[in-house]
């Protein structure tokens, strides 16, 4: 009989797979096990709601025709968490029978919170190719969170949300550098007239980020996101009316944070990250940088301190780094090719740049986010 969180878990999406006709819902150990090991808060009627939109998926048929053809003996016998492992990274990770996720969110409204821990079931990197059938909306409440897109990188830290339209792309997970990842989350169909609410910035195509600087921002939108999650449990009438008022108020709250934002920066500034990021893979001189944009060395490394917050020499290996990180994902070439081609001559240095900046060298980066060797 399973007994650890895990086994009971496994056990639990085994019977779910199993079985033939309408199952019952999970009972209360293995909702508290599926919170353990998944990190999010679920009730029964949403797992099996879950369940019941998995089977439906087109892949469903292929994927448990395998699953069980393998699993049966082991999970019908006495297994122990090594076999539950197993079985769960084959069931949600295996990419030759990929588990088809897209199903679960389209049901109007989903939401949870969800504590991934460094190494626990959760803790593996997602990944959308411009397919949602929903928009996504998360709030980090702890540790930190990478996003990364073909052509852009972002961090997620205590205090930041980020939106996502259905056609985004990108690859996200639990920081490198960091020990966990708590956040709430929520998918979403929006309502016709919530379309300005969804706006934030209109240059960034697909994600959008807000940092909420502010004590007294980050609370308000804290306790909608709390008033959202609590509504699971609850079961009034016009539930998904209660659960739409309270992501309204995180959405209008958010919107009119960012129109109070300051847009303007110095012209000169924009100048000299456009000249470093089209010469990326160029050896080029402060003076080249200041040349580019009318500026003398010494006045531009002072403007560019207070508008960015870091030396010219900081942000432009910062820009190297976060370009090796998406080439990493994006392209098949090896870790000293993309070293020389974001602008590194020596790949040792490159590196150590990259292992003190993220906190994993470039191979176990990697590793990490696409689950291949080098």
């Amino acid at each position: 009989m399973p007994s650890s969180s895990l086994t009971i878990f496994a056990a639990m999406c085994y019977r779910l797979l199993a079985a033939d006709g309408n199952a019952h819902p999970p009972d209360e150990t293995e909702v508290a096990a599926v919170r353990d090991v998944v990190g999010g808060h679920f009730n029964a009627e949403e797992l099996l709601q879950l369940s019941m939109s998995i089977r439906a998926g087109a892949a469903f048929t292929r994927q448990r025709q395998y699953l069980l053809s393998r699993w049966q003996p082991v999970m019908e016998d006495e297994f122990g968490d090594a076999e539950a492992q197993a079985f769960l990274d084959d069931y949600f990770k295996n990419p030759d029978f990929p588990f088809e996720s897209n199903g679960i969110f389209d049901n109007g409204l989903v939401t949870s919170r969800t504590r991934t821990l460094r190494g626990n079931f959760s803790d593996s990197e997602s990944a959308y190719s411009g397919n949602m059938p929903c928009w996504t909306l998360h709030l980090t409440l702890e540790g930190r969170a990478l996003f990364i897109s073909e052509d852009r990188e972002w961090e997620a830290i205590p205090g930041d949300l980020m939106l996502f339209r259905p056609n985004a792309s990108y690859r996200y997970g639990r920081h490198p550098a960091a020990e966990l990842w708590d956040h709430y989350w929520v998918l979403f169909q929006p309502r016709s007239h919530w379309q300005g609410w969804l706006e934030w910035d209109d240059g960034t195509p697909g994600l959008q980020q807000l940092r909420l600087t502010q004590a007294h921002q980050r609370q308000q939108i804290l306790s909608a996101f709390e008033r959202l999650l609590a509504l699971k449990d609850d079961a009034p009438p016009f539930l998904k009316d209660l659960q739409h008022t309270a992501l309204e108020e995180i959405l209008i709250r958010a919107a009119g944070i960012c129109q109070n934002q300051p847009r303007h920066r110095d012209s000169r500034i924009d100048l000299a990250c456009r000249f470093m990021e089209e010469n990326l893979a160029t050896a080029f001189r402060i003076e080249d940088v200041a040349e580019a944009c009318n500026l003398s060395a010494s006045r531009l490394a002072h403007l560019f301190k207070d508008y960015m917050g870091i030396s010219v020499k900081a942000w432009i290996t910062s820009m190297r780094l976060q370009e090796a990180r998406r080439r990493l994902i994006y392209s098949d070439a090896n870790i000293s090719q993309i070293a020389y081609a974001v602008g590194f001559e020596d790949s040792n240095l490159f590196a150590k740049n990259f292992k003190k900046s993220i906190g994993c060298t470039p191979r176990e980066f990697r590793q990490s986010f696409t689950n291949r060797p080098d």
